[in-house]
């Protein structure tokens, strides 16, 4: 019932005003699209596990922002399971790149 009041309901002026007065950081908003097409362009070379980690650890690091440790520890916990999830699991073929052509 609370979703259908908050889509029929009209804004107060002031809330309104108070969602358009956020300051937007365009800059970080440009470099995240920028390092997205990156990260797509360098998937298939780099792999899923190389090109995954660094663009996590982009989005951790510097958009975060987090210290490095745990930029790190998160990177790879979620590079882990999330190929477990689409690699293993559901056996979703993703790019293998450098890291598994090296260990093979």
């Amino acid at each position: 019932m609370f979703i259908f009041e908050t889509l029929w309901r009209k804004p107060a002026a002031e809330e309104e005003k108070r969602i358009w007065a956020i300051d937007i950081n365009w800059k970080k908003i440009i470099l995240t699209l920028l390092i997205m097409i990156i990260y797509s362009l360098l998937l298939e070379r780099l792999g899923y596990l190389l090109a995954t980690f660094a663009l996590m650890l982009f989005l951790f690091k510097h958009i975060g922002p987090e210290r490095w440790p745990v930029a790190i520890i998160s990177s790879i916990i979620t590079v882990t399971l999330s190929y477990m999830i689409f690699g293993i699991w559901l056996q979703v073929q993703l790019p293998e790149g450098l890291l598994i052509r090296m260990i093979k």
